[in-house]
């Protein structure tokens, strides 16, 4: 006999076998039994939870020639069952809405409708990815829908029923699918596991089942290639297969962004790279871990809402405490800037240790200011009047405005001749406060200029430059912008222009950027 994928070979027979679907299990059989056959039906949810299942077995149970009329135990042996597990019965007709997409093949099905069934009892058709009908198709089938012959079943199995006209909606029985739990989905693959003889272990098992989220066909997709290697299976086993973050490497990830210990978060993140995982799949398991941090922060006693080991639930409860909600918060945003960034650049990697850098559990959120003051030296002003010699009172420190090409310089105190010429009198003098003191000073305008600019940046150049860049000086209209590291630098080269742009709204004028590595 030839070869059957677990997925085919262990596909359910009856509503009995079904997976974690036991409401609408109870009431097919219901309807089955009580003789109550609605003339549609509308199947939802998603992948590999039961739906083109459900439909197949409520064929069969219509049609099943071992009984005198429709049974809730199809016995899979006569001529009818067999046809229809092998799609090749003349009076159940399943179609692939994907690819008869048209109005015409829709016609095509509506004129086999009218004519009764050879073999079986009923007439079913299965219309698979309904949603992928167009609009005139589905218009086509409104009448008969509504108004079905008799003996004719409709079958519409969906994952995207919010596609479908509303008024295909109202014209059937709808079912939705849900995911299948994780303990049911466990017991499932366990007894598959002992019939084929796979050498797994429970915690690898339960991997799979998680991996699966909620899809019984990828579960036992993943058990059948798991069981084609020669060793057990454990769950380091399952994470080399399928090319994602283990959870110990997720753990690891969290902790050295909990502990802001960026060297062994790029370390990690190297590895899991150079292993060959993709880098948006790592900042995907980040974000993911992420939740489950903040599910261990507002609910340390719920286990049952994440899909981590009791030992790796032990271990973000003990993180989660150096965080709060909205510096979780914070972080799960810039993740997702980081997500679509990666999506759309050519240097992924590079990308990724960026985002990585510019995020930490106490992001700085300073307020913008609108206007920049420039501290100037205090100037003292005298001045003689030629009429009455009167000298004017020195006026009071001046704080202003202004562009910052013009920083205050050191001078010597100067004098001018009167026009009678029968003295000096100091008319202008600069007072210069020690050097120490005017480095101060402008090292604080810069700050102040810096964080002013900051707000004008976007989320991921802020969340960058806030982190790993500051402003050196100012020159006329060409300002030095400092990164911490040559690989930084060169992620922020590449947004220059948004660094001159956020500049030159903070200074009031049209600012070049220089960008150089400043430790």
């Amino acid at each position: 006999m030839s070869y059957q994928p677990l997925h085919q070979k262990y596909r359910p027979q009856t509503f009995a076998q079904l997976v974690g679907q036991d409401a609408i299990a109870t009431t097919l059989t219901n309807a089955i039994r009580l003789q109550r056959i609605a003339p549609a039906y509308l199947f939802t949810g998603p992948r590999g939870t039961g739906k083109t299942s459900s439909a197949r077995i409520l064929a069969k149970s219509l049609n099943c020639l071992s009984t005198d009329q429709p049974t809730v135990n199809p016995c899979g042996e006569c001529e009818v069952c067999r046809a229809i597990a092998s799609s090749s019965s003349l009076d159940v007709i399943e179609i692939d809405a994907a690819s008869n997409t048209g109005v015409d093949n829709i016609r095509t099905l509506i004129e086999s409708a009218q004519f009764t069934p050879m073999m079986c009892r009923y007439k079913v058709f299965l219309i698979d990815e309904a949603h992928m009908l167009s609009t005139q198709a589905l218009n086509a089938l409104l009448k008969t829908l509504e108004e079905p012959p008799s003996r004719v079943v409709f079958i519409l199995a969906t994952t995207n029923a919010e596609r479908l006209l509303p008024t295909i909606i109202s014209r059937t029985q709808r079912f939705d699918f849900r995911r299948i739990p994780l303990n049911a989905m466990v017991q499932h693959l366990k007894a598959i596991a002992e019939l084929e003889s796979i050498d797994i272990t429970p915690q690898a098992l339960n991997l799979v089942a998680q991996i699966a989220s909620g899809g019984l066909r990828d579960a036992q997709s993943l058990l059948d290639q798991l069981s084609l290697l020669p060793k057990q299976i454990t769950p380091e086993t399952v994470w080399e297969l399928v090319g994602a973050v283990s959870e110990s490497d997720s753990i690891a990830l969290i902790e050295a962004l909990t502990l802001k210990d960026f060297t062994a978060l790029l370390c990690v993140t190297r590895r899991l790279v150079d292993a060959g995982i993709e880098p948006l799949t790592i900042l995907q398991t980040l974000t993911s871990s992420c939740r489950e941090l903040l599910i261990a922060l507002t609910s340390p006693t719920r286990l049952d809402l994440v899909t981590v080991s009791p030992q790796s639930w032990e271990k973000l409860c003990e993180l989660a405490q150096h965080w709060d909600i909205t510096a979780l918060q914070h972080t799960l945003q810039q993740l997702q800037v980081g997500s679509r960034q990666l999506t759309n650049t050519q240097v992924p990697v590079l990308w990724l240790e960026a985002v990585l850098l510019s995020v930490s559990p106490q992001t700085s959120t300073t307020p913008a200011t609108t206007t920049t003051p420039l501290i100037a030296d205090t100037l003292t002003r005298g001045h003689s009047d030629a009429g009455n010699g009167e000298k004017l009172s020195a006026s009071p420190t001046l704080r202003v405005t202004a562009s910052f090409s013009s920083l205050p310089r050191r001078k010597s105190p100067t004098t001018s001749t009167s026009k009678n010429g029968t003295g000096t009198q100091p008319t202008l003098t600069v007072f210069q406060e020690p050097e120490q003191e005017l480095t101060s000073s402008v090292s604080v305008t810069w700050e102040k200029v810096w964080q002013t600019s900051l707000s004008y940046l976007s989320p991921l150049n802020k969340s960058l430059l806030s982190n790993h860049g500051s402003l050196l000086d100012v020159e006329g209209s060409v300002a030095r912008v400092g990164i911490k590291s040559a690989s930084l630098a060169k992620i922020a080269t590449n947004s220059r222009a948004d660094i001159e742009s956020a500049l030159s709204k903070a200074l009031g004028k049209p600012i070049e950027v220089n960008i150089e590595v400043s430790h």
